[in-house]
C-alpha cells in the first residue's frame, strides 16, 4: 500500500466528498472545479483520481455527456484509517507477544482492543478480512467475539476511535 501524505489524504476525502455532492444535487464534479478547490494542476487532478480509483478501488466513472465524475456505487467511502502491510506485520508480532498476558488483569485490555478493531474492520477499513485472518492466524485469537457486536451496536466506537 503506498504512504499518502496528510494533505492528498485531505483531497481524496474532499474530492470524495464533492463527487458525492454534487450527485446530490445534480451537479457533476469535475477535474476544473478540483483545480479550482485545491489550487492544483490537471495532472495532479488525474493522479489523484487514479490513485482513488487504483489505490482505494474507488468506483469513480466519468459521464462523457454531462462533463463530470460520479460513483458509479453511491453507498461506496475511503476507509476512515488505511493500514500498512508492514503495520499489519508490527501489529500481528506485537498481539503474538501479549499471548503470554492471557488470563492476566491485561488481558482483559487486550480483548477490548480487539472488540475494537472488530467494529473497525467490519465498517468500511483498509484492514482487508485477509489481513484480519492472518492476524487471527499469528495470534492464535479470533479478532472479536460475541461482545464485539454488542460493544459495535451500543455505539462504544466512533470514527475518531474514541469510545462513548
Amino acid at each position: 500500500m503506498k504512504k499518502y501524505s496528510r494533505p492528498q489524504m485531505a483531497r481524496h476525502r474532499r474530492i470524495v466528498g464533492m463527487i458525492r455532492q454534487g450527485m446530490q444535487y445534480g451537479i457533476q464534479a469535475n477535474a476544473s472545479l478540483f483545480m479550482r478547490e485545491f489550487a492544483v494542476s490537471r495532472a495532479t487532478v488525474m493522479r489523484d483520481l487514479d490513485a482513488l480509483r487504483d489505490e482505494e478501488v474507488a468506483p469513480i466513472e466519468y459521464d462523457a455527456s454531462r462533463k463530470g465524475f460520479f460513483l458509479s456505487d453511491p453507498g461506496w467511502s475511503l476507509p476512515p484509517l488505511r493500514v500498512s502491510r508492514r503495520e499489519v506485520f508490527a501489529f500481528s508480532v506485537a498481539a503474538k507477544l501479549l499471548t503470554a498476558f492471557r488470563g492476566t488483569p491485561l488481558d482483559m485490555d487486550v480483548e477490548s482492543l480487539f472488540d475494537k478493531m472488530e467494529c473497525l474492520r467490519s465498517s468500511p477499513l483498509a484492514l482487508s478480512r485477509t489481513r484480519a485472518r492472518t492476524t487471527t492466524r499469528t495470534t492464535g485469537r479470533q479478532i472479536g467475539n460475541a461482545s464485539a457486536g454488542s460493544f459495535c451496536r451500543s455505539g462504544g466506537l466512533t470514527s475518531g476511535g474514541r469510545t462513548g
